[in-house]
């Protein structure tokens, strides 16, 4: 199959780049290799700025597949894909940090508005154990972490930083850009292809300023 898949979404038509397609295109462009385990499973590796990275997402249909086939038009719709995504980039780690920084909307923040699009207003960016943000996170680094629009989970490891997640999002909608955390970056109101190509870049990169923070010498 192509680059392109023809899918049926909610309105009964349109072509979406599948995941395969979205790295055929991405990996040049990284540099990276690229492992297709399937239209929904990739796994990427390369370097950027001397370091490793390594991504992988997958994609799997939730519920009876038979049946899901049979949906067509607005009953489709109501099908759902779980994607796991992670990506993790090498990193020295000489003050031997270890632990997770998160950030994520509190829903009992006052400041919260669910109906309104500003991701800051009840962002939370904590650590575990507590003094770690303060280790890692530059004044930048924390306002970036702030600006993100869903719940994001980043572990600093011996020798590594990584970022997972494990979400849901609805069949043929959407797909991989809605479902996997790594392709979703700022200013995503974008013209295909390449709102499905500008997630991993960004989130790459993200990761090795973290990992370069996690670098720094003891003081």
């Amino acid at each position: 199959m192509g680059l392109f898949s023809k899918q049926r979404g909610a309105d009964g038509s349109g072509d979406e780049l599948t995941l395969a397609g979205a790295w055929q295109l991405l990996a040049p462009q990284l540099g990276a290799h690229l492992e297709v385990r399937g239209e929904c499973s990739i796994l990427a590796t390369g370097t950027v700025r001397g370091r490793g990275w390594a991504l992988q997402i997958e994609g799997r249909s939730l519920g009876n597949a038979f049946l899901r086939e049979l949906r067509t038009g607005p009953t489709r719709n109501k099908a759902y894909d779980e994607w796991t995504s992670e990506l993790a980039v090498a990193c020295a780690n000489p003050r031997g940090l270890v632990g997770v920084v998160r950030s994520y909307q509190d829903p009992n923040d006052p400041n919260r508005r669910p109906g309104e699009y500003d991701p800051r207003r009840g962002r939370m960016v904590v650590s575990n154990p507590p003094e770690l943000a303060g280790a890692v996170l530059t004044a930048e680094l924390h306002r970036v972490l702030l600006d993100l629009w869903r719940d994001v989970d980043i572990a600093i490891e011996p020798a590594a930083v990584r970022i997972g997640e494990v979400s849901k999002a609805r069949a043929s909608r959407g797909g991989f850009i809605g479902g996997s955390v790594l392709h979703h970056g700022p200013s995503m109101v974008r013209p295909m292809p390449e709102r499905a190509i500008a997630g991993p870049p960004w989130w790459i990169d993200l990761a090795c300023r973290l990992a370069d923070a996690v670098d720094r010498p003891a003081a």
